[in-house]
């Protein structure tokens, strides 16, 4: 009989100690409740991580925005009011560089801190859900690595985000974060980033420098709204997280 309910009778017996367990008992990758329980325990909670990963996520958008503000400023000058290389046109662009540089500088820190921490957060996520038994398509090392392979960084990542979704609250949280969207989103915005980054180290004709213009307006425009989505997606799955360890 299952050791924790006297009164019926056991299926198997737990993965890790043996004891005898009935179906609810080990319904969680083999294991009984009180090994899950341990496992759990033995995992840190994913809490901090999560709150840097957003607060970061919180400040590259904002800077986002403060580069496509100074941008497209920058783009009206050139192309309405004044010439470019005349007095009034350098002039404004003097003033405007310390400013430029500010958060130039701050996007490009931020651009390489921000995804370190929310790896970090995403380790210790699988991490997490692998302690109770679920799977979310990759262990806790390659569901950071995956988004370092290239090529593979086009869908695996996703996979694995939708299997943390999927995993906490089923398919019916996945649609309602729009897993879809927001990755194809993410990726356009880093081709468009590409392109305007690539082409802007030519020298080109006007038609084509207004193109590229419009690349880098567009990348900023879509890499904002992705960000502050990346926060609702973090904030959900931790608070998920977050109530699974309370309940168990």
């Amino acid at each position: 009989m299952c050791l924790l309910h006297p009164g019926v009778e056991a299926v198997r017996t737990c993965e890790r100690c043996g004891r005898y367990a009935c179906t609810p008992c080990v319904s969680h990758g083999g294991r009984c409740g009180d090994c899950i329980r341990q496992y759990v325990a033995a995992v840190p909670s994913s809490k901090d991580r999560a709150r840097r990963a957003a607060r970061f996520l919180r400040f590259s958008g904002v800077v986002g925005l403060c580069n496509l503000l100074l941008y497209l400023w920058s783009v009206y000058f050139w192309a309405v009011l004044f010439v470019p290389g005349s007095s009034e046109y350098l002039k404004i662009m003097r003033a405007l560089e310390p400013i430029g540089m500010i958060v130039y500088g701050a996007a490009w820190v931020l651009s390489r801190i921000t995804p370190i921490l929310c790896w970090m957060w995403l380790h210790r996520v699988v991490r997490q859900i692998g302690a109770w038994g679920g799977d979310v398509g990759a262990t806790p090392a390659w569901a950071v690595g995956f988004w370092l392979v290239p090529f593979v960084n086009l869908v695996k990542p996703f996979r694995v985000m939708r299997g943390i979704v999927e995993e906490l609250g089923g398919k019916s949280l996945a649609a309602s974060l729009r897993l879809g969207m927001w990755w194809f989103a993410f990726m356009l915005a880093l081709v468009l980033n590409w392109l305007a980054e690539s082409l802007s180290m030519r020298l080109m004709p006007p038609p084509l420098a207004i193109a590229v213009s419009l690349l880098k307006v567009g990348f900023l425009i879509y890499i904002i709204p992705v960000a502050f989505h990346c926060v609702r997606i973090v904030r959900e799955i931790q608070e998920r997280l977050d109530a699974r360890r309370s309940g168990l």
